[in-house]
Order: C-alpha cells, then structure tokens, then sequence
C-alpha cells in the first residue's frame, strides 16, 4: 500500500484512517510526499517524526501497489494504475477554494477532472448528500464514490465521555468556562477578518471563570511556519491563550468546551455535531449554499466585535437548547460510529482479503497538550466597592489589556516576582512571590518593597489565602475558605486600602463577569497593627 502525503492537513486525516489497519502482517504501507503544494511545510518533517517508511515521489510512480490511500485530492494520480482511496480532509464539499492550477476557483474536495479520467479513483464521503453533489459534476465519479460516514467526527463523540479528563489537560477547573475558537483559513476566516481575536477574547473575559483555547486550521500554521504563528499571538499566549498544535488536540478541545466561537471550516460543523454552544466571528462567501456548514450559518448568532465579547457568550450559553442543530449535523454525518468498520471493510475488500477482527475501531483522541503556554504573570485589576459594602474584583491578562480603557472605579497593575516585561513590573501597584516563601516571609515582602518602588502592596502566599506588607503601613492577613487566586485576594486589600475602609473584620468579595458565581466569596481581613 502506498500513502500520498501532500499538505499537512491531508497528512493528519490520513493518518488518523490507517488505524484500521493495526496489527496486520499481510500489509506494508509506505509513505511518499507530493512536495507541489503552497502548504507542504510541516508534512517531511512529521513524516520523519513519526520514523514512516518512505519512498521519494519519482520511485513511488514506478512502483506497483495494490492500494493507494490520499486525503488531498489535488494529488497528480495519472501515474498510478492501483485503486486509489481519496478520503476528505473536511467535511464534505462545502467551500470554494482556490484552483492552484487556473486562477479561478474550485469545489474543495473534488480531484480534478485529469485525475478522474486518468486514475482508479475512490472518493470517500460523509453523507449520501454528497455523493449528490458529486454527481453533479462526475457521475462516473460519484459511481464510484462510497458514503462511510466520518472517521474524525466519530473520535470526536468518542471524546465527549473523556470530557473531565480533557479540561484537567487543559487547566480548566470544573467551575471555570472554556470558549474555544475554531478558525479556518484565509481572509474570510474567524482570524482573516479579526487578526487579533483571540487576544480580544482574553481581554473581555475576566481570569477567575475563563480560559480560552484556540484552534487553527494548519493552512494558517504553514502558510507562515509555526514561528510565526508564534509571534502573531506572542501577547496573547502571555495571557494565558490555550494554543493547539496543528496535528492534534482539536476534538478533544471541542468535548472540553463551554462555548465555540467559530467560523464556516469544518470544525464549526463538528463542534455543532458535539452539541455545543456556538456563536459566528464570520462567515465567508466561499461557503456553499445548501451545504451543511451554510444551514449551520442560517441557525447561529453572530459575534459581534464592537460590542462586550463576555454578555454575548454568556447569552449563547445560556440559550443553548441541547439538540438544536440535530437535524443539519445529520445532514452533514451519515453512519454515526461507523465509519471505521465501513473504511476497514472497502479498504480490505479492494484488497482481496478479509478485514482482520477487531481491527475497526473508534479511539477517541488523546488529552490535548497546548503549544509554549504560560501562565499569566500579570494582571489588570478593576474593582470597586457597592453600596451594599461588597467588593467587586475582575482581573484581566495585562498583555492584552488597552491602557488608554478608562474603567469605572479602581484600576491598577498586579505582577507575580517572575514578571519579565518591565512596563507592568515598573508599574505595578501590587506584586506577590510565586510560591510560599522558604524562608521568612516577612523579610520577603520588604523584600519586594524594594524590588518594585512603584508597588504600594507586596504580598507572600500561604495557605488559604496570603499576607501583605503596606508600604510604609503594616501587615494585612487575608482569607479564605473558597480558594481564591491571590491576585484577586489582593485585589480586595488594594480596593479596601484605596477607599479608606481597611481595618479588621469580614469583608464579601464578588466577582464581576463570572458566570455561575452570583454568590459572594466571604474574605477574612485582619491588620496588623490594628488601625486607628
């Protein structure tokens, strides 16, 4: 068997296939790359990762081969004589793209029409509306075309069990809100029409309650190379953006998610089919009409960036009916938990041999593992103080945060002792140790002091809460029973020193803008010395 490689999304898809072919001894795959393509980064070098067998591109077409498997349908087959497997790297045939060989554009998915004539070719589909579609423009194509339902939505579902096992790979505590944001590629895309989406998404949604994951369709990430994917989103991943690698981690940060924002690929489509909330950052024109991912556009709310990104979120979850889009996923995915056993059976049967047993199943995906994720080191802390005496805390990743913003009450600057951008560490009002200290922790809060001459409070963490040193005051002990972050807990001391209402007793923190925390947080606070 030979396997074509030509972009590093084909690779992903058609790796993810050869599963049904495990433990068989009568099989040797080998591995060769069509380097042709604009989008040929990233696929020698996982090819080599992955120590696959390979033969080069002049040596595999004077081969003979009795099956030959592609994910890219843009691949020259005229050279081969063996049936030739196309699978789809997305969901059915949904988007124009464009031709790399006119300066028009073509129906994503289909081989062109050299290929058809020229090859044995097999295409694989996800639902029989697509062989449909096909038929419209190759009925001797579509003759040929098997429907086997979809291979990466069936690890997908797989996934929704492992749900609680994803977000502790990712960091997201049972009460916090994971929105993951799908983007496909080019201008139309969620981040071709708003580069800096997920930067924005981390400024509008408070820490305490969010995290924010994204998933980038590799087009984007070899287009440019994975330095400077690295580099576009340098601010938003010091704030703590969950970014996926290209090759892994996509459906199981769908099963782990509270909300998708996403556009017209194929992972919005999925991310419906997994039944979660979902909100539109675009939608481009290139999109089919009467395709499932155009009837998935007509049902969805719009995001929109001129107004507050976490009210609209919060509206999407909470009007999220489950089941809603049942009937156009079921348009899109036909032979649920099929697909494996439906692919294993045409493949063997193109081969003459019997499938092996147990040699068709479904594995849901792996824990997601993000790339050069950090934690966030600096906060921008906004607060105020009701007339009910509740103090309100919302803090912010600075590195994404606009200082020209004129908040409503107090605002200042919170750093962790390991903060590396000296704008926030020259101006932070408030800066704390990383860890509990080893040693006295008084000495390091003077300490701090020093460090840091424009920082009012300095603050070591302890358990339950923390203690801080007043620059040129005393010390204030603050608790909790509810585990709060020490950012916040400072954020109550600086609110609490600044309105002049720092002295001893029970103060209730509320936290703006986190969903499912209505209820104030009881905070202990005791001075020493005591004021007055």
């Amino acid at each position: 068997m030979l396997v074509i490689a030509r972009t590093f999304t084909s690779l992903i898809r058609v790796l993810e296939s050869l599963d049904v072919f495990r433990d068989d001894f009568r099989l040797r795959l080998r591995f060769c790359f069509d380097d042709t393509s604009a989008f040929r980064r990233g696929v020698a070098e996982l090819l080599s990762r992955l120590e696959t067998p390979q033969v080069a591109w002049d040596e595999a077409v004077k081969g003979e081969y009795d099956l030959i498997i592609t994910a890219s349908e843009n691949v020259d087959l005229s050279p081969f004589a063996a049936p030739v497997v196309v699978l789809p790297h997305g969901v059915g045939f949904q988007k124009h793209v464009p031709d790399s060989h006119s300066d028009g554009r073509r129906l994503s998915g289909v081989v062109p029409e050299a290929s058809r004539n020229s090859a044995d070719v097999r295409p694989v589909v996800s639902h029989p509306d697509q062989r449909e579609r096909l038929r419209s423009i190759s009925p001797r194509l579509a003759g040929h075309t098997t429907v086997i339902g979809d291979l990466a939505y069936d690890r997908v579902r797989a996934g929704l069990r492992l749900r609680d096992r994803y977000r502790d790979a990712l960091g997201v505590a049972p009460d916090e809100r994971l929105v993951v944001l799908t983007s496909t590629w080019k201008d139309e895309s969620a981040v071709g029409v708003r580069n800096d989406l997920p930067a924005r998404l981390l400024a509008g949604l408070p820490v305490d309650g969010h995290r924010v994951a994204t998933v980038l369709h590799p087009n984007i990430w070899f287009e440019h190379g994975p330095w400077e994917v690295r580099r576009f989103y340098r601010s938003a991943l010091e704030a703590g953006l969950l970014l996926l690698p290209p090759d892994d981690g996509w459906g199981a940060a769908l099963a782990a998610a509270d909300c998708v924002i996403g556009d017209h690929g194929s992972v919005t489509l999925y991310a419906a089919g997994a039944d979660r909330p979902l909100l539109l950052a675009a939608f481009g024109d290139e999109a089919v009409p009467g395709t499932a991912i155009a009837r998935l556009a007509e049902q969805t709310g719009r995001l929109d960036l001129r107004a507050p990104l976490g009210p609209q979120i919060d509206r999407a979850v909470a009007a999220h009916v489950p089941g809603q889009h049942r009937a156009t996923v079921d348009r899109a995915f036909a032979h649920v938990g099929e697909a494996a056993a439906r692919f294993s059976a045409m493949c063997y049967g193109l081969l003459g041999l019997d499938a092996p047993e147990g040699g068709a199943r479904t594995l849901a995906p792996g824990p997601p593992v993000p790339r050069h994720h950090r934690g966030v080191t600096a906060f921008e802390v906004r607060s105020h103080i009701d007339p009910d005496g509740d103090v309100h805390v919302a803090r912010y990743p600075a590195a994404v945060r606009s200082v020209r913003e004129e908040p409503d009450g107090l605002r200042h600057l919170c750093v962790a002792e390991s903060e590396t951008d000296s704008r926030f560490a020259d101006n932070a009002s408030v800066v704390h140790l990383d860890a509990e200290p080893a040693g006295p922790a008084d000495a390091e809060r003077r300490r701090l002091l020093d460090l840091f001459p424009a920082a009012l409070l300095s603050a070591t963490p302890v358990g339950g809460g923390c203690d801080c040193l007043v620059r040129g005051g005393g010390t204030v002990r603050v608790r909790s029973a509810a585990g709060t972050a020490l950012p916040t807990l400072t954020g109550v001391v600086y609110t609490l020193l600044r309105t002049g209402r720092l002295t001893n007793g029970d103060v209730r923190l509320r936290l703006d803008g986190v969903p499912g925390r209505a209820a104030a947080t009881p905070i202990r606070v005791d001075v020493e010395p005591p004021p007055g």
